[in-house]
């Protein structure tokens, strides 16, 4: 594991384990400011959401949440609850702490994801966001972020596993 953390790669270019992604920008809320917004589906269908930097939100192929990145704290799905994993750095090692989320911070966890998930198929919904780009460059992945919404309504559902194959 890396001893400093850096900035996100270029998704669009560097993120081919997402056979089909794109970015937008622009606001997903009233009083949100522009946010650049990164999705893409894995070969099996596993999509994965990235709001700049942070959060990202990462699902299996049944559209369950199987890991999430936000504010630098990392989680990981286990047996349908959510597991927080912080980084202790020492001098020459990194190390993952584990625990188990309470019911009170998953429950908050999840309303957060579902009220920014929903903020972002609505406002892709309306077309209010800007295409940046999107690879392949002919396929129509706002068509496909929107089925995958309609497949998997919320609320949002925890898988039992942190891998992509669900």
């Amino acid at each position: 594991m890396a001893l400093e953390e850096e900035p996100r790669e270029d998704l669009l270019r560097e993120a081919t384990a997402l056979v089909r992604r794109g970015v937008w920008n622009g606001r997903i809320t009233d009083s949100a400011a522009n946010v650049e917004i990164v999705a893409g589906f894995r070969r099996n269908g596993a999509l994965s959401l990235f709001f700049d930097e942070s959060p990202v939100y990462q699902f299996n192929p049944a559209g369950e949440l199987r890991r999430a990145h936000i504010d630098g704290l990392l989680y990981k799905a286990d047996r349908g609850q959510l597991v927080q994993m912080r980084r202790e750095r020492a001098e020459r090692q990194t190390t993952l702490v584990s625990r188990p989320l309470t019911d009170e911070e998953q429950a908050a966890l999840m309303v957060e994801a579902e009220a920014r998930i929903s903020a972002l198929f609505q406002t892709l919904d309306e077309g209010q966001l800007s295409l940046v780009g999107q690879v392949p460059e002919d396929g129509d992945l706002r068509a496909e972020l929107l089925a995958w919404r309609d497949r998997y309504p919320l609320p949002l559902q925890i898988a039992d596993r942190p891998n992509a194959a669900g």
